[in-house]
């Protein structure tokens, strides 16, 4: 726990948007606490803004996994959107092209957030911060999102505190930076699921529903075009509130407005999927079968416990608050007992605060289905239940109210009240903002994350050395093939198809007869028909384990 203050370790840019960040935070909770609504709504979005930038310029190189297969696709759909390729050319025999690892036309995930990454990095560049640029704007965009759903159920205090958590979300945090789960996939996966949750609070709250209702739709559609069919989840919840509002009085339903949002997600989403079955059969089928072997095998040695992810939600939305060179695992457990203690109290009181009845069934119903659906399913991600991830951040909204509430009582002199109000809320922030391990995690006290540096820059010494026509081999760092990631974020840096091993006498002549010049990293051991080859080139480079 010594570490919960410290914020050593970081860069000069990267404390300047952390102290901007907590300039504009001040700022907001100031307009807050004396009601000036708008005011500390649009400081508050600045502040988050602000702590995602810097999220995003956490790290200067790729992260492992998801995120260099996310940035080889996507920069390679600047040129053509519609063909995702992880490999542009599908010359070395060895190679499957249908894994997702190693793909040629790239299928694994749904292409909006592709899209988005590849426009970003076509106005900014190919770099990290462009890659991860949607993933800032989405998140930011989350937080006066996340205001109108408090607002619109209970009341704007828990709408402005309900954003707060939304701004200072580790696990949103960690996904920005590409370090955590299926990083910008997930960002775009819960923005798009909370726009079109938002839209259906607005909805039932608006007497001018036609708009919603095209928002709906949209939203539902993107969310899909992202991340499949979760993305429809807006409709579950729409169907319970119909049901716990008017009973099986179907003339009620008014099921023009339901049908027309789901004609217009499907007019969204549809054609992405016919498109590639026609110009894409194969990759299009063997991903489709994949995706749905998650529902009941083990995929790629994820977790497959039945309560997995309800007993990561203390940890996802509040942390541990511990570096793990600590070592008090007894301290670390009460702590994510508290935190789930936070989570719980939030749940019941915002039930107390829900005045309609309807509301309520729908709100719980909706978080219960989705940990249900996920719980059963038999692979399991920490960020799968996380598209619910707004009922969490009004549970810390509820409580963050509570304790600022407390306060008011307590303390009468509105100078001293205020000033403690102002310090509470900056705890609270920074509680929830986890920093212990974002420390932990994205400076040199990760000693693999020195390494990812190092090899980036050995990558990018040799780019101006190598024909446009290259095809590179052996890139890899650690002898153990499962790990040998290297490979992807070569591809990133060199522009150029990277293998991490040797091609076969067979792929090295398709390779050569397509008129590309192969290209040997001799770091590690080649066969023998891949030395000394007059038409190849061969670079004696040693780059550092990825993991």
């Amino acid at each position: 726990m010594s570490d919960f203050f410290n914020i050593s370790g970081f860069a000069p840019h990267q404390y300047a948007w952390l102290a901007t960040g907590g300039v504009f935070l001040f700022f907001s909770v100031w307009f807050h606490l004396h009601e000036k609504k708008g005011l500390a709504l649009l400081f508050l979005t600045l502040t988050a803004f602000s702590i995602y930038t810097f999220a995003a310029l956490l790290d200067p190189f790729l992260n492992l996994w998801d995120e260099r297969f996310h940035a080889v696709v996507a920069k390679n759909c600047i040129s053509d959107p519609l063909e995702p390729k992880f490999y542009n050319h599908p010359l070395v025999l060895e190679t499957d092209y249908l894994n997702w690892t190693c793909a040629h036309v790239w299928l694994h995930k749904q292409p909006l957030f592709l899209w988005q990454m590849a426009l970003s990095m076509k106005l900014f560049g190919a770099n990290e911060f462009a890659l991860r640029l949607p993933s800032v704007l989405m998140a930011t965009l989350s937080v006066p999102i996340g205001y109108q759903i408090g607002k619109r159920i209970i009341n704007s205090k828990i709408g402005y505190y309900t954003a707060l958590a939304i701004t200072f979300s580790w696990f949103l945090i960690d996904l920005v930076s590409g370090a955590s789960g299926i990083d910008h996939n997930d960002v775009a996966f819960f923005f798009y699921v909370t726009a079109s949750l938002w839209s259906f609070v607005e909805y039932i709250y608006s007497d001018r529903k036609r708009g919603w209702v095209i928002l709906i739709g949209l939203f539902s559609g993107c969310a899909i075009m992202t991340k499949w069919l979760a993305g429809l989840l807006v409709y579950f919840t729409w169907g319970v509130y119909l049901l716990s509002t008017y009973g099986w009085r179907l003339r009620k339903w008014n099921l023009s407005h339901y049908l027309s949002a789901l004609v217009i997600t499907t007019l969204i989403f549809l054609p992405w999927q016919i498109f590639i079955f026609s110009a894409y059969p194969d990759a299009a089928l063997h991903e489709f079968e994949y995706s749905n072997k998650h529902l009941y095998e083990q995929i790629e040695f994820q977790r497959t416990d039945f309560f997995f992810h309800i007993s990561r939600i203390p940890f996802l939305y509040l942390g541990h608050k511990m570096s793990y060179t600590d070592g008090f695992i007894g301290l670390r457990i009460v702590t994510l007992l508290f935190n789930a203690l936070i989570l719980v109290a939030g749940l019941v009181r915002m039930g107390f605060l829900i005045k309609k009845r309807n509301i309520n069934i729908t709100l719980y119903s909706t978080l219960i289905f989705v940990y249900l659906f996920f719980s059963i399913a038999t692979t399991k991600m920490p960020a799968y239940p996380f598209i619910v991830g707004i009922i969490w951040f009004m549970s810390l909204g509820v409580v963050i109210d509570w304790i600022i509430e407390k306060i008011g009582v307590w303390i009468k002199k509105p100078k001293l009240r205020i000033g403690i109000q102002i310090i509470v809320l900056f705890l609270c922030s920074w509680y929830m903002f986890n920093f212990t391990r974002i420390r932990q995690m994205h400076t040199s006290l990760t000693c693999w994350r020195i390494d990812q540096i190092e090899n980036k820059a050995r990558l990018l010494q040799i780019k101006d050395q190598l024909p446009e026509n290259a095809i590179l081999f052996n890139v890899r760092g650690d002898e153990r093939q499962y790990y040998n990631m290297t490979f992807s974020e070569a591809c990133f840096y060199l522009d150029r198809d990277c293998y991490p091993y040797a091609p076969s006498p067979e792929s090295l002549q398709r390779v050569k007869e397509a008129g590309f010049i192969p290209v040997y990293f001799i770091h590690h051991p080649l066969p023998d028909h891949c030395q000394d080859d007059p038409d190849a080139l061969y670079f004696d480079i040693e780059l550092l384990n990825d993991l």
